[in-house]
């Protein structure tokens, strides 16, 4: 049977996707406000958050090449996909608490894509913009930690069922 209870794995997910939450709710909405957040760190933040990469279209056109103003709306932040992200990863884990909801084992690999983004965003920073936001890498470390949380997830969800398998196959052999 795995080594580590469920509520805690469960409890590490909704702590840190709600980490990943309200950093990335609060980046839309200084966006969406026209605000630069207080970067009292590290300088870089107005670069950063006021850059084509803050947003789908401007994230887009630079990994393509295109203009993707026709198809792509205008000023969706990232950061409102950040937290859509880490918003569903939070209900998930809550939902299961009970351990009859199973949609966050379902959803678990797909943190894999919020790590990937977290990657990309910070190559941004520090390759093509040369700034970094202190709320941008607090969204990359959140989501390196979902993302290892989930992996530790889904290794006790298949020992879980190798164990039951096991169990049913040994009962069936009696």
């Amino acid at each position: 049977m795995p080594r580590l209870p469920l509520k805690a794995l469960l409890g590490a997910i909704a702590v840190i996707s709600f980490l990943g939450f309200s950093d990335a709710s609060y980046l839309a909405a200084e966006h969406y406000l026209g605000a630069t957040p207080a970067c009292s760190i590290l300088e870089g933040c107005e670069t950063v958050t006021k850059s084509g990469y803050a947003t789908v279209e401007g994230t887009f056109n630079a990994l393509t090449g295109g203009d993707w103003a026709l198809i792509i709306p205008r000023g969706i932040s990232v950061a409102l996909l950040g937290g859509i992200y880490y918003l569903i990863f939070f209900v998930a884990s809550v939902a299961a608490w009970d351990g009859q909801n199973r949609w966050i084992f379902r959803i678990a690999p797909f943190s894999v894509l919020g790590l990937a983004a977290s990657a990309w965003f910070l190559y941004a920073q520090a390759a093509l913009l040369k700034a970094f936001c202190l709320y941008c890498i607090v969204s990359a470390a959140t989501s390196a930690l979902l993302f290892v949380v989930a992996a530790i997830l889904i290794q006790w969800d298949r020992s879980r069922r190798r164990a039951e398998r096991a169990q049913i196959a040994h009962l069936s052999t009696k």
